[in-house]
């Protein structure tokens, strides 16, 4: 299974993360993340799918965190299940990533900080 699409719409970026992602997978990801990224514009990350993530996929996070701030752009995620949800609390993920439970609420969310 594909672990990450990219999908480029009118005015941000969806960014699907599914399975399991673990340290094995980061370099590839990240490589694949930012070949399908070809400008700075708002992310929505689409949790819906992703059943595990470890400190390798929480950096790859962070990273594509990083870059939408230094670019000026929002970047915020959606449905996640408990058990991401709880990574991310212990992580800290929610202060800096605003997370909500639907595609809509991402999008209103975008569309609101832009």
């Amino acid at each position: 299974m594909k672990q990450i699409d990219v999908v480029k719409e009118q005015v941000y970026y969806v960014v699907s993360l599914k399975g399991r992602i673990k340290s094995y997978d980061f370099i590839a990801l990240k490589e694949e993340l930012y070949r399908d990224i070809k400008e700075i514009q708002p992310v929505i990350l689409d949790l819906r799918e992703l059943k595990f993530i470890d400190t390798s996929g929480l950096t790859l996070i962070l990273s594509l965190l990083r870059w939408c701030n230094e670019g000026n752009a929002a970047i915020v995620s959606y449905g996640a299940n408990e058990f991401i949800k709880r990574i991310f609390g212990y992580a800290k993920i929610p202060s800096i990533l605003p997370m909500v439970d639907t595609c809509e609420e991402a999008i209103r969310l975008i569309q609101k900080v832009g």
